[in-house]
């Protein structure tokens, strides 16, 4: 709800409907938006002309309006700045990442820029330092990024994998390891 407060002062009229006539034109559909509009509001608040300009970003980019994840990449495009974008890019990049990695991890997981750069940091750390993983693995599969290291990674790499041969088995069985 404390995203929802800062929607309930606007003039609903003047700014949602214009955004959401934005979406409908470019052929989002309807069971979409509403989706979206009750869990995530304040992104149809946005300035007509910006959120005009990001949904061309996003089309640009390949997203396909008839799927959520356009809305999924609208939303993280939003939600930071171009600044906030590098900064973010820069972090993948210390990590082996090229732009084009960037470019496809966003297409596969949105969410991923919204992610904060200690996020990031730590969890690349670990799956690349402590478990061996190739970074190019996690570009592929970025989703991996969101979870949470203390109470999904961590406890299920150290139960079962803890034996370093068991672990070693495991990465080899998966394709993880050159």
């Amino acid at each position: 709800m404390k995203e929802g407060r800062s929607v309930l002062t606007r003039n609903l009229q003047s700014v949602f409907a214009p955004n959401l006539a934005i979406l409908r034109e470019n052929g989002v559909p309807e069971s979409i938006i509403k989706t979206k509009l009750v869990v995530h509001p304040r992104i149809f608040a946005e300035n007509r002309e910006k959120f005009r300009r990001t949904v061309e970003e996003v089309k640009k980019l390949g997203f396909n309006p008839l799927k959520q994840l356009f809305l999924i990449a609208l939303q993280a495009l939003i939600q930071i700045s171009k600044s906030t974008w590098e900064r973010k890019s820069n972090v993948f990049k210390q990590w082996g990442w090229t732009d084009e990695d960037i470019v496809s991890a966003f297409e596969k997981y949105p969410r991923c820029m919204i992610l904060s750069e200690h996020k990031i940091t730590a969890t690349m750390n670990f799956y690349v330092n402590t478990m061996g993983w190739k970074s190019s693995y996690i570009a592929n599969c970025p989703v991996l990024l969101s979870y949470g290291l203390e109470r999904k990674i961590i406890p299920r790499f150290v139960t079962p994998y803890g034996d370093p041969y068991l672990l070693k088995l495991y990465e080899e069985k998966q394709g993880l390891l050159e």
